[in-house]
């Protein structure tokens, strides 16, 4: 924050607070963006290891992941070559794996899994998935999540299929020799987005063609559930301490939330949550520090974020206004310094926006 902005920040807190006795939240800020690659290389989705505080962003155009130091964007650490159009971005932060654990990467086109060393960089293995009556199955949104539950189930990739209405379970427990597919579980049509519940070990996946979220207990990989949402489901995230679960319609331009203990709608005054968004917005993320429980929509038809704040009737307290053609889709909070990362992947461009929530 710019010491002009401190000084109008704390004239106006402390106006506020001496005439009416209370003090203002202040507003988020849109920070300089940072190169992600070269011309054209239309960043897709990025993911913090927390371990490291590095950015590793995965650019479509480009068929590579950046490994980048953050707040020093220009410090590019390691640059790794995956399969083609990379769209989707989990952490995997066990020390088990790694010093700093493991990073996945979905590629759409390649019909594969990098599976990255956050540590070195390096790429460790790929797991390429069959095709299945000549449809490989990705799509360009889908993401996967891996999650500790124990032994037995530790270290767990899901992928959504989007062209199989499957996904794939893969085994990553004896990393770094290869992973295995354990099994595929069928759910609705066209599954896009996908996110997890640690504390009912509950997988969800957006189903884009059907409208619904299939339900899928990770313990024993089979659908226990099904939710019905607003038109075109696609980005998912689980606020896991406030037991909530978030979905973006795409084409009802809105996000709807769920109650992950009873996997029902959150109502306010016996009314279902509808949130309004900005245009086709695409992915979900959330803050769950206190004083900065935020949740984050990246709206890629209008070129904006956003910001929701649930504690307050799950209102829009801001919407960041991003460069005309930008594109925003993927979406990573750093939960050190309340720092936001959006992937700009419209045509041509080649940064990810900064945004500071303090």
């Amino acid at each position: 924050m710019n010491l002009a902005k401190q000084a109008s920040a704390a004239f106006l807190s402390l106006f506020l607070f001496l005439t009416l006795g209370v003090t203002p939240s202040l507003a988020a800020t849109l920070l300089t963006p940072f190169t992600s690659g070269g011309t054209n290389s239309e960043p897709d989705c990025a993911v913090l290891n927390p371990a490291s505080t590095r950015l590793f962003v995965a650019n479509w155009n480009a068929a590579e992941v950046k490994k980048l130091e953050v707040d020093n964007w220009t410090n590019v650490l390691h640059t790794t070559p995956v399969d083609a159009e990379p769209t989707g971005c989990s952490e995997d932060p066990s020390s088990w794996l790694s010093s700093n654990g493991v990073t996945y990467i979905s590629n759409d086109a390649g019909k594969s899994l990098s599976i990255i060393d956050s540590s070195s960089g390096g790429l460790q293995q790929t797991v390429n998935f069959p095709d299945s009556g000549g449809q490989h199955g990705f799509a360009g949104d889908n993401d996967m999540v891996s999650y500790d539950v124990g032994t037995t189930h530790a270290h767990r990739i899901f992928v959504p299929l989007y062209k199989q209405n499957r996904v794939a379970v893969i085994n990553n427990n004896n990393y770094p020799a290869a992973p295995t597919i354990m099994t595929y579980v069928t759910v609705g049509n066209s599954p896009l987005g996908v996110a997890v519940n640690p504390n009912n070990h509950h997988i969800y996946v957006a189903n884009r063609d059907d409208n619904t979220i299939s339900v899928i207990n990770g313990l024993t990989n089979t659908v226990v559930n099904t939710l019905t949402t607003g038109n075109v489901p696609r980005g998912l995230v689980v606020d896991i301490p406030n037991n909530r679960l978030y979905v973006t319609n795409t084409t009802d331009n809105s996000v709807w939330v769920y109650d992950t203990t009873t996997e029902t709608r959150v109502q306010i005054g016996g009314v279902n949550v509808s949130i309004p968004v900005g245009t086709d917005p695409r992915r979900v993320a959330v803050n769950t520090n206190s004083g900065h429980h935020h949740v984050y929509v990246s709206n890629y038809g209008s070129d904006s974020v956003s910001i929701i704040d649930p504690d307050n009737s799950y209102t829009v307290i801001q919407t960041i206004g991003l460069p005309t053609g930008s594109g925003p889709r993927g979406m990573e909070v750093n939960l050190t310094n309340n720092h936001v990362y959006v992937t700009n992947s419209g045509s041509g461009f080649n940064t990810v926006s900064e945004i500071d929530d303090n």
